[in-house]
């Protein structure tokens, strides 16, 4: 890894520590790396906007930092909002059902940073409902809210 590797961050509201600071204000506040740009999914940044509504791109109010949009017009980081970074960290804590976008939002970030060679970070944890196997689905699902989205990749989800 580099020595102050160049980051970009994608979360939300649900990027926190264990004693409840934000993902963006602790790696801001780094001096071994440098956190240079924050991405957000749908609900956005902060969590404020309404399921399916498109979010827009601007600056973190509390960093200044540009903010990437990734749930409206563009789903997955362009090559343009990649640029300058070296590592891409994911931040968001999600129930892991296959139907929410985060997972999406995840595996099209992936596929970005793959293509632009970046490191890829995901900063994971337990599920908060415990985990436990009770039903599998099969095929492609979607919502409403994002069908573009929430159906895009095949795989198999596991309910808790």
């Amino acid at each position: 890894m580099q020595r102050h590797p160049r980051v970009g961050l994608i979360t939300n509201q649900t990027g926190r520590s264990a004693d409840g600071r934000s993902v963006i204000d602790l790696l801001y506040a780094r001096t071994d790396l440098r956190l240079l740009k924050l991405f957000a999914p749908e609900h956005g940044l902060r969590g404020a906007a309404a399921p399916g509504e498109p979010i827009a791109s601007g600056r973190d109010a509390t960093t200044g930092l540009p903010v990437y949009s990734l749930y409206g017009q563009t789903l997955k980081p362009t090559p343009a909002m990649l640029a300058g970074l070296d590592t891409l960290v994911y931040d968001l804590q999600d129930v892991g059902a296959r139907y929410y976008t985060y997972i999406w939002t995840m595996a099209l970030a992936m596929r970005a940073a793959a293509e632009q060679h970046l490191r890829f970070v995901v900063l994971d944890r337990p599920d908060p409902h415990g985990g436990a196997l009770v039903h599998w689905c099969k095929g492609m699902c979607s919502t409403r809210s994002s069908p573009r989205l929430s159906g895009s990749i095949r795989c198999r989800c596991a309910m808790a």
